[in-house]
């Protein structure tokens, strides 16, 4: 292969190629550093958010049906229950929109806001206008239009979930490539 004339010219050859190796070793390094450090990040300010907008929406969609049977069966506070939860999940809304633009979650939050507007104008106000078994016959058709909200949010958590599982799975295998990397370089050094 080579013909090395002197011990010194030996020693050079496998310091540069030791050398070589380091800077592409810590060039591999940095890149995949930078990848993981990117992918974390995406997790962080994206991902999870949403996933716990998403689980959060749900949630409020359980409470608000759960609020407005309160009121149809009692009068009384459940409407004001029904408005806080309401605004928590006006914020949720902003956060999704905010991190994900998709016409899926578009159409999701506007039959929201239609459910919302619908049980407002034909639950709430037909029990304030006396006209009870309107409200309950209205309450019953909201409810099936919350459980598929629910079901629609529920749904769209679980996309958050699975692309952070994937991300993590993505970090893991770009360490372990890491290790096995630092391992042959290390070794060949050694021979070296």
């Amino acid at each position: 292969m080579f013909q090395f004339k002197s011990i010194k010219t030996k020693l050079l050859g496998a310091f540069s190629i030791v050398i070589v190796l380091v800077i592409l070793l810590g060039i591999y390094n940095i890149s995949v550093v930078v990848k993981s450090n990117q992918s974390a990040e995406m997790i962080m300010k994206k991902e999870l958010p949403l996933l716990i907008a998403n689980e959060q929406m749900a949630l409020t969609m359980a409470n608000r049906i759960s609020t407005a049977r309160g009121y149809v069966l009692f009068g009384g506070e459940y409407k004001d229950r029904f408005n806080v939860y309401t605004e928590q999940g006006k914020e949720y809304e902003a956060v999704i929109r905010g991190l994900r633009d998709s016409e899926e979650l578009d159409r999701l939050i506007e039959q929201t806001v239609a459910w919302r507007t619908m049980i407002v104008a034909d639950v709430f106000d037909e029990y304030e206008k006396g006209n009870r078994d309107v409200a309950y016959r209205n309450l019953a058709v909201a409810d099936e239009g919350a459980l598929e909200l629910m079901a629609g949010y529920i749904k769209m958590a679980q996309v958050s979930e699975d692309t952070i599982n994937e991300m993590e799975q993505l970090i893991l295998e770009s360490g372990k490539a890491t290790l096995r990397t630092v391992a042959i370089v290390t070794v060949l050094v050694v021979l070296l």
